[in-house]
């Protein structure tokens, strides 16, 4: 019995210990301009929230900020969202798809600058800058 009790209170003393708890989150959100669509530009943030981007994602920040612990890089989230707007303006309804970067994080350390830095390297996926053309075609 005595036993039995030992290994329940390491058991749950292990699952406390690897599971983190944040007490705020910080988020941006990108809007997907591009695409015809609402279902274009939910294919594109599909395409971009997504594990194996998640993955880059991280390793991208760890490279910018080499002192990112694994713990703050545990709160780090990529989501996409479709958001429906009626304006109280007599404007069109329209639906607003955005990509998500969020973190969860209890003080120890400042989000924004970590969020900042992953909003810019997504930006350019979520929307490229188009070139305009001079009319010369070759």
């Amino acid at each position: 019995m005595k036993k039995t009790l030992t290994l329940l209170a390491l058991a749950i003393l292990a699952m406390a210990c690897a599971s983190h708890t944040y007490a705020n989150t910080y988020a941006a959100a990108i809007e997907v301009k591009r695409g015809a669509s609402t279902d274009d530009k939910l294919r594109i943030a599909k395409s971009i929230a997504t594990e194996e981007r998640f993955a880059r994602l991280k390793a991208q920040l760890r490279e910018r900020f080499p002192s990112l612990t694994a713990r703050q890089l545990d709160g780090l989230g990529l989501r996409w969202n479709v958001r429906h707007f009626t304006p109280l303006t007599g404007q069109r309804p329209h639906d607003r798809v955005t990509v998500i970067v969020l973190i969860g994080y209890d003080g120890s350390f400042d989000p924004k600058p970590i969020i900042e830095a992953a909003t810019k390297i997504l930006e350019p996926e979520v929307n490229p800058v188009v070139l305009p053309s001079n009319g010369n075609s070759r």
